[in-house]
């Protein structure tokens, strides 16, 4: 006999004959306020269910069927939901440090400001997810697809995104200081006012991304396709954009002092007379707008090694 209580009151929320609840049959169940702490419910179908404020921490729900279910508040502390279906689910202020989402489906679910510090989205589907000012600091979000999802405010701090899709992702005045975007794609994204100080960005695709007034301190942009961005107003400050692709860049009003621009195709860039670029470091393979002089920004060339 496995019965389930509400986790304050003890009243029996849920009772079956069984010695388990792997693969059971949960659909549309009324569980809010349930106490299921370390429970393993492998493969359930709790499809529409009902988990409010429920507590989920250390729970087994790998390759259950959560589409469309209502977590909201719940406790998944370190829970194991890889191949998980949470397509439309609710999460909203849930706790999801340290849980592992690898593999699973959460496209279209609303995440709004969920804790997911450590948490693991490796693989995972975020299509057009909302996680507006979620917290995913030091969160692995290695070849997540999270085309088109809504991360405004969100923290990101140290966060992996190596090889994510982000293409169409709005980003704005989100944190990714320190975070790992190497190879990552954020065509057409948009990160105004983002903060993606000491970054890696090495190798990403940044066609047509908006970054403008974002501060790129310190960040990584070697081998980056930054064609066509709008970087107006950007920090650039020390920033490594060595080898980086910037052919029709708009970068009115950004400051790349210090820079390492050696290598890089600012061909068609639109560099204007409030483009900083005093202490920036260029070669003779820096490919500029026909007619710049760069020497008289206050620019120096270098012999790269």
């Amino acid at each position: 006999m496995v019965q389930i209580q509400h986790r304050n009151s003890r009243v029996i929320l849920l009772q079956r004959d069984a010695d388990t609840l792997e693969g059971a049959d949960l659909r549309e169940a009324g569980l809010a306020g349930a106490d299921l702490e370390k429970w393993n419910l492998g493969g359930a179908r709790l499809a529409q269910a009902n988990l409010l404020s429920a507590r989920l921490r250390g729970v087994i729900l790998q390759g259950c069927d959560l589409s469309g279910a209502n977590l909201e508040g719940a406790n998944l502390e370190g829970a194991d939901i890889r191949r998980a279906n949470l397509w439309r689910a609710r999460l909203i202020d849930a706790n999801l440090e340290r849980a592992d989402f690898s593999n699973a489906d959460l496209s279209h679910a609303n995440l709004l400001a969920a804790r997911a510090q450590g948490a693991v989205f490796r693989g995972a589907a975020l299509y057009r997810t909302y996680l507006d000012e979620i917290d995913l600091r030091g969160a692995d979000l290695s070849q997540a697809l999270l085309e088109g999802a809504r991360l405004l405010d969100a923290n990101l701090t140290g966060a992996t995104l190596y090889q994510a899709n982000l293409n169409e992702v709005s980003l704005s005045f989100a944190n990714l200081t320190g975070a790992n975007l190497t190879g990552a794609r954020l065509a057409g994204a948009t990160l105004k006012s983002a903060v993606l100080c000491d970054a890696d960005l090495t190798e990403a695709v940044l066609v047509e991304v908006s970054l403008l007034r974002a501060d790129l301190s310190g960040a990584q942009f070697c081998r980056t396709d930054l064609r066509e961005a709008n970087l107006a107003g950007a920090r650039l400050v020390r920033a490594d954009l060595s080898d980086a692709r910037l052919y029709g860049a708009n970068l009115q009003g950004a400051d790349l002092r210090y820079a390492n621009l050696c290598g890089a195709d600012l061909s068609g860039a639109h560099l204007l007379q409030d483009t900083a670029l005093a202490g920036a470091m260029y070669d003779v393979a820096t490919l500029w707008p026909s007619g710049f002089r760069p020497h008289e920004r206050g620019a120096r060339q270098v012999v790269r090694l």
